[in-house]
């Protein structure tokens, strides 16, 4: 019988499947697979991370590896404190090598440390040495130390009177009225702590602000120790906070990480941690779908990998899980560390060691004496917070609190908190050798603060510091996209600022942004771009020649010129505008070479109205005539010239179109919609300023341009909503202010010209319809002011050709209606600044107005430069010296800078003030007067 051949069981073939394929698994995971070296990989990398983690992370206390048993022990603070205890024997001996300052000019910074007799241990001297030793005799002299106790009696304090308290430059108790006396009494009588805490914190504020005439105010507690070299870094630090945009309250020396609030980015990692477990579960669940239907697609069709598998079962189960884990241990602060001046809002706490700008302090003590009581510290973060004040701090600190034991009756564990963790991480010897360093340059001078208009040149200051040690590096400027090399000093900054420097020459401080001196470049039209196609009004290499000499030879601020927000708003073809995206990089261009040199870029936004569509005024000179028309076939607009009224009556010079001898066209009157659409494009084109990086924004509504044209009842005789009463006449300015300032950061300045009269009262068209006059402008100022603009560029005329200037009879006359502008602008209250124009050399403007090109040249070669009485008038109108009003604030010059690009060194060396030059100048300098 043949033998018959069955196949196995089916249950069988399963079973040896099943066999294979967990074998096969078995291995998948084994030491020598793939997804085996990736597990012990992921295993050992986490061993060592979190090795290094608990011998690094011991101080960070908002880690999972702090350490409080030794994170809370002197350690750097042990080397001050003996350092300190050896400044005070030796003082208490008259041994001392730092005395107080002997210095008879201002100080930097004004020092005020309050203390009050403790239950237990006084700090009072150590924080005094610590803050004292090992100072030079140049530092010393920038501090005033001024010492206040605030004991009702301050004679019952243990150190009152000791012999050491001669280390600072004035120390007592209170100096009060009899009614603020009884106050403190009953402050002490009820325990009112937090009531006679903040009474005594504006107390010490208003001692350095009326005793001295320091640009910063220091209040330090006594109950702190100051690091090595903390002076030099502070001061260097308040150098970098100036220039920040933002507003600023404080700079914070001391901050504990407890409490430390981070940059948005980080601190919403920090302030949300289910962040950290609800992303990992997220992408787990979706990636263990996606490999789910994976591998059982494979395991069904292709004979699935399984090596890969259990690669990425391993990476998604065990590796990025522990990744976020670790992440979640070690906490933002563990693995991003702080160093320098970084933004601190509202979580740095405490009122230890805080520096305040000169400028702020009257307010703060107002604010403090109206607030209910309550801790101080509190106080100040509301305050700041409902002005939108910037607060800043320097890391890691320069401060630690050491007091354990609260005047106020707080808990230990409160005070303990109270604590700068990373200051006691700090290396003595280090510390040293970067005091030692800093204080080879010899820096601080005196002279450097003798007076508080000086008090942006801590900037000056830094800069000396860092470029005055000798290399043999010519060192680049930083954050240019070309090479050229850093200037020792910014040219036209006074080498030597005392208090007999001209204000002219000292800076001026607009939303944050430091003017090097008050000498602005005024817009000048140069009729330089190209009429049409790509770069049809983009700025060129000319214009980088040009204006970027004038940032060389020292200007404090170098304005493009009038720039269309429309293509129709050039007052040639040959008008630069920015009323496209192609045209940013040429005015980036510009605005690099400008800030290379030192300088800070403008640029000045226009819209020509009915003065558009003109040919170049040295074409025109050609034919003996101020003004041709440019027609289509020279790339003009004659039928989309526009202004508020339209139509012949409306003609600038008065000539109709079909008078060839006339030089306008004549416009057509803006619709409604077109009047929006105009607004939108002034915003539009000030965001691309921005976008190209320039400093200061100017509107243009002066000169018969198109705001001008909208302002004058004789240029403006619309019966909508843009025409007949003031405010109607002023809505279109106002429009336009409103949209660019809601655009722009905050901390960009806002400039408006205007012309502050049109000269038209006496003539037959002013006597008709009223005219736009210097009480007209200093109405719509005060409205500006309260928008946003931060200065008024001050000039006249433009708007008619029957103006009547009575120019000739005062060389000043346009300085003198700035000076009322700004008289009547204080009286009111108002903080906007004011730029003069009108200097000798600048009458030629308005008289260009009403005379040809060729009757301008004629009387051009009659002027003689006399660069001495430009000087001497520059310097009358800005002088602020001995309690002077001045005339305005800065001043904008314009063709003399055409003729002498070095105006402002030629200016400085008439009035004796020693300025910068240019590295690659100073061989040429002017000799000595």
């Amino acid at each position: 019988m043949p033998i018959r051949l069955t196949s196995p069981p089916r249950s069988l073939d399963l079973d040896l499947v099943k066999s294979r394929s967990n074998r096969r698994r078995l291995h998948d995971f084994s030491a020598s697979s793939t997804a085996g070296r990736i597990l012990i990989c992921t295993i050992l990398a986490g061993v060592v991370t979190l090795l290094y983690c608990w011998t690094t992370l011991w101080a960070a206390p908002q880690s999972w590896f702090f350490n409080a048993d030794s994170a809370y022990e002197y350690r750097y603070t042990d080397h001050r404190l003996l350092e300190s205890g050896a400044f005070i024997k030796a003082a208490n001996a008259s041994e001392h090598t730092t005395p107080a300052r002997v210095s008879k000019n201002q100080p930097v910074m004004c020092v005020a440390m309050t203390t009050i007799k403790r239950k237990k241990t006084q700090y009072l001297s150590d924080a005094a040495g610590s803050m004292l030793v090992g100072l030079t005799p140049e530092e010393r002299s920038a501090i005033e130390a001024r010492l206040i106790f605030v004991d009702l009696n301050a004679t019952l304090h243990p150190q009152w009177d000791d012999p050491w308290l001669d280390v600072f430059d004035w120390w007592g108790g209170y100096n009060v009225t009899d009614a603020e006396m009884d106050m403190l009494r009953e402050y002490r009588a009820h325990e009112k702590i937090q009531a006679k805490g903040i009474f005594d914190y504006a107390y010490a504020l208003s001692q350095c602000y009326n005793e001295t005439t320091a640009p910063y105010i220091a209040m330090v507690e006594d109950d702190v120790a100051f690091a090595d070299g903390w002076l030099a870094k502070t001061l260097d630090a308040l150098a970098t906070v100036r220039q920040k945009k933002a507003p600023w309250l404080y700079l914070r020396l001391f901050f504990t990480e407890w409490h430390l609030g981070w940059d948005a980015d980080i601190d919403s990692l920090a302030t949300n941690p289910w962040i950290w477990f609800v992303v990992p579960i997220i992408s787990s669940l979706v990636t263990a779908a996606g490999l789910k239907f994976r591998c059982h697609y494979y395991r069904s069709s292709h004979d699935i990998n399984h090596a890969r598998c259990a690669s990425l079962w391993i990476l998604l189960c065990v590796t990025i899980p522990a990744i976020f884990t670790l992440l979640f241990l070690i906490r933002p602060d563990g693995f991003v560390p702080r160093t320098g001046v970084v933004r601190m809002d509202d979580k740095g706490c405490c009122t230890q060691a805080l520096v305040y700008p000169r400028e702020q302090v009257p307010a703060l003590i107002q604010h403090l004496h109206d607030v209910k009581p309550g801790p101080t510290d509190l106080k100040i973060e509301k305050y700041a917070n409902e002005l939108g004040l910037a607060r800043y701090a320097l890391a890691p600190q320069v401060v630690q609190h050491i007091g354990l034991i609260s005047t106020r009756g707080m808990p230990k564990k409160y005070t303990q908190q109270t604590w700068a963790f990373t200051f006691e991480t700090q290396k003595a010897e280090k510390l040293a050798k970067e005091h030692a360093e800093s204080a080879r340059w010899g820096v601080w001078r005196a002279e450097l603060n003798s007076d508080i208009h000086l008090l942006p040149l801590l900037d000056l200051a830094q800069a000396l510091r860092k470029n005055m040690a000798p290399t043999t590096e010519n060192v680049p400027a930083k954050g240019i996209p070309f090479w050229t090399p850093q200037h020792l000093l910014n040219p036209g900054t006074p080498l030597k600022p005392d208090a007999k420097l001209p204000t002219l020459f000292t800076p001026l401080t607009i939303r944050g942004n430091v003017l090097r001196n008050r000498i602005i470049v005024a817009p000048m039209c140069q009729y330089s771009t190209a009429p049409s196609g790509p770069d049809i009004g983009a700025l060129t290499p000319y214009h980088i020649t040009t204006l970027g000499h004038y940032a060389l030879k020292g200007a404090g601020l170098v304005f493009i010129e009038a720039s269309g927000v429309q293509p129709n708003g050039r007052i040639s073809p040959n008008c630069p505008g920015i009323w496209s995206d192609d045209q940013i990089p040429g005015v980036k261009a510009v605005a690099d070479m400008v800030r290379s040199q030192g300088a800070l870029c403008g640029m000045q936004l226009a819209h020509a109205g009915r003065k558009s569509s003109t040919v170049p005024p040295f074409i025109a000179a050609q034919f003996k005539k101020g003004s041709v028309r440019a027609t289509k076939e020279n790339y003009g607009w004659p039928e989309d010239v526009v202004s508020a009224s339209g139509g012949e009556d409306f003609v600038w010079d008065g000539k109709r179109s079909d008078d060839p001898e006339g030089g306008y066209y004549a416009p057509r009157a803006l619709s409604k919609d077109e009047i929006k659409q105009l607004v939108q494009d002034w915003a539009a084109a000030a965001v691309r300023s921005v976008k190209a990086g320039v400093d200061v924004i100017e509107i243009h509504g002066a000169h018969g341009y198109l705001i001008h044209q909208f302002l004058s009842p004789i240029t403006n005789q619309r019966t909508d909503d843009y025409g007949g009463s003031f405010e109607n006449r002023t809505r279109l300015l106002v429009e336009i202010i409103k949209a660019i300032r809601a655009v722009i950061p905050e901390s960009m300045p806002l400039f408006l010209r205007l012309s502050s009269t049109e000269w038209m009262d006496d003539t037959e068209p002013g006597k008709r319809n009223g005219s736009w006059d210097v009480d007209s402008t200093i109405r719509v100022s005060k409205i500006a002011s309260d928008l946003g603009v931060d200065l008024l560029d001050v000039s006249s005329g433009g708007n008619h050709p029957q103006q009547k200037i009575n120019m000739f009879d005062s060389k000043d006359y346009q300085t003198k209606i700035a000076a009322q502008i700004r008289r009547e602008l204080r009286e009111a209250g108002k903080p906007m600044l004011i730029g003069a124009v009108g200097l000798i050399t600048e009458a030629e403007q308005a008289r260009d107005i009403v005379s040809t090109s060729a009757e301008a040249e004629g009387q051009d070669s009659k002027h003689d430069g006399s660069t001495g009485e430009e000087a001497a008038a520059a310097e009358k109108m800005t002088d602020a010296k001995g309690g002077k009003t001045p005339m305005a604030d800065c001043i904008l010059v314009a063709r003399q800078f055409m003729r002498e690009p070095e105006w402002v060194l030629k200016v400085g060396w008439k009035l004796g003030v020693d300025l910068a030059w240019p590295n690659q100048f100073n061989r040429v300098r002017f000799p000595k007067l």
